[in-house]
């Protein structure tokens, strides 16, 4: 008869149940050898875990939290879709469970007890900025494995597409069709990611000889409505083209100069950040230019990194890494004949 349980498991494999449960759990305390006997034996009697057991019986628990400030959750877009998509495949795929909570604002004795209690295993952070950088540095010399996503701070795990350089590569992309009155529209300027783009966008004035113009500036806080009411104060302004920070914003703006009979190129060109489905859609009356920015891998390398912060005892040294965008150039920006 096959063992249904760990303490049947253990007895049959001559091995503590603390062994078993380790190598159910993918821990890395396990020699390799052993690993591969266990694993060898428990395929073969088609033994079926409760991780969630294992885990616990190993000493901590294989549930990562995903935490996402309210604002975010209660408006969910192709965006935080792929996000999110990025860290539940990754966790499942290494036998992990993914909870979700949300934000507003952030409070560190409700943090610190969801790890306390092993309700999660660790915290996965998105869309944060330094206020909430505290909190989180108190929470890792707690012990408790925590990783950012879109943002980057030095003493903490972080992982992020390199803004700076997607800004600088959007405004140079405008620059080289003959615009000189480049318009930048904020997400929001506290964001990490918003004032990356915003310094990557004066750099590549800055490379062209371009003045900078504080007048062409403008806040739509990553928000499609709320770009497409600031166009009237937008055109006032006189602009060849407009970066905006991110897609959605580039779509409400695209919808606000149709509506005043502003042709997109001819009159204003216009490129966005993050490339998401929609703007390349062919039923679009003009496609859309946008920063590509891989967040599915964004999102599994986080996740991977904190799921190996989970499976330590002592926290390493937290590493960064900024991914590479890509320009996606479509009928939005292109030259003028």
């Amino acid at each position: 008869m096959s063992p249904k349980n760990l303490e049947e498991l253990a007895r049959a494999l001559r091995v503590s149940r603390r062994t078993v449960s380790r190598v159910l759990a993918q821990s890395p305390n396990v020699a390799a050898k052993e690993r591969a006997r266990i694993e060898k034996y428990l395929a073969r009697v088609k033994y079926v875990p409760n991780m969630a057991a294992a885990h616990l019986a190993a000493g901590r628990t294989n549930v990562l939290g995903l935490v996402l400030p309210t604002s975010i959750s209660q408006s969910i877009d192709d965006y935080v879709l792929r996000l999110i998509k990025g860290v539940f495949l990754t966790a499942e795929a290494r036998r992990h469970r993914l909870m979700f909570f949300s934000f507003t604002p952030l409070v560190e004795d409700d943090l610190r007890a969801l790890f306390r209690s092993r309700t999660v295993g660790g915290l996965l952070f998105a869309f944060v900025g330094e206020p909430e950088f505290q909190i989180l540095r108190a929470l890792r010399r707690e012990g408790c494995p925590v990783a950012l996503l879109n943002t980057v701070a030095d003493d903490l795990d972080s992982f992020d597409c390199d803004n700076e350089t997607g800004g600088h590569m959007a405004t140079r992309h405008l620059i080289e069709t003959g615009r000189r009155r480049i318009a930048f529209v904020h997400g929001d300027p506290g964001w990490f990611s918003s004032s990356e783009r915003f310094r990557g966008y004066r750099r590549a004035l800055q490379s062209a000889r371009i003045p900078f113009d504080p007048s062409l500036v403008f806040r739509g806080l990553f928000d499609m409505n709320k770009a497409e009411t600031l166009t009237p104060t937008l055109l006032k302004a006189r602009p060849d083209a407009v970066f905006a920070a991110n897609d959605l914003m580039a779509l409400g703006l695209a919808t606000g100069f149709r509506r005043a009979g502003v042709r997109i190129p001819k009159d204003i060109a216009l490129i966005g950040f993050d490339d998401i489905p929609t703007v390349g859609l062919p039923v679009l009356e003009t496609p859309i230019s946008s920063v590509h920015q891989p967040v599915q891998a964004i999102a599994a390398a986080a996740a991977n990194r904190l799921m190996d912060l989970m499976a330590v005892k002592s926290l390493p040294k937290p590493v960064h890494k900024l991914f590479a965008p890509e320009l996606r150039v479509r009928a939005s920006s292109v030259r003028n004949p």
